[in-house]
């Protein structure tokens, strides 16, 4: 089995997978930043 981390939407229960296997702090936080900061299609 191989870990998995997802951000899940309380309300719609949407899930948007953010990684999978072993993923350093620095990484799962700027993951998680970018989805959460831009808009689809914007670069970051």
């Amino acid at each position: 089995m191989v870990p998995a981390l997802f951000l899940v939407h309380r309300e719609t229960r949407q899930a948007v997978p953010i990684g999978s296997g072993a993923l350093a702090i620095d990484e799962i936080v700027e993951r998680i930043r970018v989805l959460t900061r831009t808009q689809p299609g914007q670069e970051f």
